[in-house]
């Protein structure tokens, strides 16, 4: 298994935890912007912007660098997770998710140690991070989603 540093590593654990509401912010990111009012107080028009008020929100949602750093980064979290077994996510959701078990306590709702679930969250930390483009599977290294 590849080293990850533990600043990348610790960014990551922050993503996977914070998963569900990300999700949740960035669909009512876009709903604000797809349902902000778009209007001036006498109805005129105002300074240079295009005259279609659905073009200047769809720009406003294509633009967002949040939008596209956070999209990109939750596609990349569903990616892994969707190559997981069932007791993974389930340990995961458990631990980060819901926040209502350790490791330990996980590993015994899913039938493994401790040291497995972490040995688990670490591989898929690693698998989201080469998503991302973080680190590299070099030669030699087993590539373990």
């Amino acid at each position: 298994m590849p080293r990850i540093d533990k600043r990348i590593k610790g960014f990551i654990l922050w993503e996977l935890e914070h998963y569900p509401e990300s999700k949740q912010q960035i669909e009512q990111y876009r709903n604000d912007i797809i349902t902000a009012k778009d209007y001036t107080i006498d109805g005129q028009p105002r300074g240079t912007d295009t005259g279609d008020p659905t073009a200047r929100k769809v720009e406003k949602i294509e633009r967002s660098a949040y939008i596209r750093q956070t999209e990109q980064t939750i596609e990349a979290i569903e990616r892994v997770l969707n190559r997981q077994p069932p007791e993974k996510i389930k340990a995961i959701d458990l631990m980060y998710w819901r926040g209502t078990h350790t490791a330990a306590g996980a590993g015994m709702e899913v039938g493994a140690v401790e040291r497995t679930v972490y040995r688990w969250i670490d591989k898929v930390v690693i698998s989201i991070a080469k998503e991302l483009g973080y680190i590299t599977c070099q030669k030699g290294v087993k590539n373990e989603g």
